[in-house]
């Protein structure tokens, strides 16, 4: 009783709106009571300046905004495992598909948020998308796909083994596993127990989508593989996670029609859903137990609920919790929703969430984390049906104990129902340091230098000139454009300095940077 207690008074609901414009945030990272979001958004919707906006926020364990970082006309992050901590230095991977496609980018920060550096892979393909990132000792593995013109277009999956500064060390295209004349289109990787790595993908055949899990060690040698069932289509991505035991679980889709409807198959085809799959494996990558999240909607009309899982973690006990989203058709409304089995498959406790604050159309959790006491971090997106249709969309970031509970006394019955939280509504940014901005649009590296630094502007950047100040506000170097891509900094002191730089309609944006 006294540890749940303990555990409840952490928990909170925060929804935030940062930008002139819908977001939501894609995954989170919680260390040193800060919580480290990845966000992504549409700046100004209505206007003829609209841009793709992703972005860090950086969180204090009041709630409160303590830095963002804007990456503004861009697709810069993954989808999932885009961020490592690596003895306190934040990693985050990502493709800016808009400025240039063929690379992957490495963002490095440290948890204040302060720039660091700045790594790019480039690939010989016109695109290259980013899929996820782990670490192992002295070497990043990164995997992602690549789209190439063969004679059919296709993609390629790659795992790249490289050192912290962004050198490749091996590359394996995994040409044996997976067809390179097709289209892999979603992964998720995890490291396992015993020091390898599991990747899992779904590759398109002429029957449909299928799902694959790759076991591989730290030299990118495959020791294992397993082909799941094919499918038509299915509306889930693959999910995979480890316990410390070595248990596996993985998440999929399942296609199949309703075979019992009073209707007929041909009539009740339109009803027709792709229900995720639930799968618990051995350390061989052998079957052990299944699970299809099927849902009873009404008599002789049972088909697959609309549930979706966005992320599957496996916590500390041997369980394993998977997050994402319920769609009632009926309502036709979207709740965030948890789902905790047991090692053995047993379903501990199924919730699904809203906010008693706002009048949700929808509510989402795209990424869920497990602290030390069990608590469960979730982020998402929570959608205000009565809000402006181009700002309706916030960030969510949701505190619950370790039984999905936000109130003391929600159950533990395996039942499916609704747990409201109660938010507070957060506009305030704090400090605010720009590094591709939607106005500014400067990122410098390597950061701290001792030589030069390299400086990186947004694709719409038309620099006039540009000034180094020191912390006192003197100026110390100037520059035009003509020699703002490298900078030389070797005659500066230790210290930190900002650069300003103006463009030709006199908008100023500021970055900072370290001389060692």
């Amino acid at each position: 009783i006294i540890s749940s207690a303990i555990s409840q008074s952490n928990t909170f609901s925060h929804v935030y709106n940062i930008l002139n414009g819908n977001e939501y945030s894609k995954e989170v990272f919680y260390k040193n009571d800060i919580y480290f979001l990845l966000n992504k958004g549409i700046i100004d919707p209505d206007s003829v300046y609209s841009k793709d906006c992703d972005y860090i926020t950086i969180i204090n364990k009041k709630g409160e905004v303590e830095n963002i970082k804007y990456f503004i006309n861009s697709n810069f992050w993954a989808p999932k495992n885009a961020v490592l901590d690596i003895e306190d230095i934040i990693y985050t991977l990502g493709t800016n598909l808009y400025i240039i496609p063929h690379q992957w980018n490495i963002y490095k920060t440290n948890l204040e948020g302060d720039s660091l550096d700045f790594i790019t892979y480039t690939f010989p393909e016109k695109k290259v998308f980013a899929g996820g990132m782990l670490n192992k000792g002295e070497y990043l593995y990164l995997t992602g796909r690549t789209w190439h013109d063969h004679t059919t277009p296709g993609e390629d999956l790659i795992v790249v083994k490289s050192d912290k500064k962004g050198n490749i060390i091996k590359e394996n295209r995994f040409y044996d596993i997976a067809d390179p004349m097709r289209q892999n289109v979603d992964w998720d990787i995890v490291k396992t127990p015993d020091g390898n790595f599991l990747l899992a993908i779904t590759t398109l055949t002429k029957k449909g989508k299928q799902a694959i899990l790759i076991k591989f060690d730290e030299n990118l040698n495959t020791i294992w593989s397993r082909v799941f069932n094919s499918c038509y289509n299915t509306v889930n991505n693959p999910n995979v996670t480890v316990s410390a035991a070595g248990r596996i679980l993985f998440a999929w889709g399942l296609d199949t029609e309703d075979i019992i409807d009073e209707l007929g198959v041909a009539k009740f085809r339109k009803y027709s859903t792709w229900p995720p799959t639930v799968y618990g494996l051995s350390t061989d990558g052998d079957i052990i137990w299944t699970d299809t999240l099927w849902t009873l909607r009404s008599k002789g009309k049972t088909y697959g609920p609309e549930k979706n899982i966005y992320s599957a973690i496996a916590a500390k006990n041997g369980d394993f919790i998977l997050a994402g989203t319920y769609y009632e058709l009926k309502d036709k409304k979207t709740w965030a929703w948890i789902i905790r089995y047991s090692h053995d498959g047993k379903v501990k406790w199924e919730k699904i969430y809203e906010d008693k604050n706002f009048d949700c159309k929808s509510t989402e959790f795209l990424d869920i984390k497990e602290d030390t006491n069990g608590d469960l971090i979730c982020a998402g997106e929570l959608w205000d049906r009565y809000g402006e249709w181009n700002n309706a969309e916030h960030i969510w970031l949701v505190r619950l104990d370790s039984m999905g509970c936000f109130e003391p006394g929600c159950g533990t019955k395996d039942t499916l129902h609704l747990i409201y939280t109660d938010s507070d509504y957060i506009t305030s940014t704090g400090e605010v340091i720009n590094d591709f901005s939607y106005s500014h649009g400067v990122v410098i590296y390597p950061n701290p230098s001792s030589t030069e630094i390299n400086v990186e502007l947004s694709s719409d950047k038309k620099i006039s000139k540009w000034n180094i100040f020191d912390i006192q506000g003197s100026k110390i170097l100037s520059g035009t454009k003509d020699n703002i891509q490298k900078i030389d900094i070797s005659t500066l002191k230790s210290g930190l300095y900002y650069l300003e730089v103006i463009d030709d309609i006199g908008r100023i944006g500021v970055g900072k940077f370290v001389v060692e």
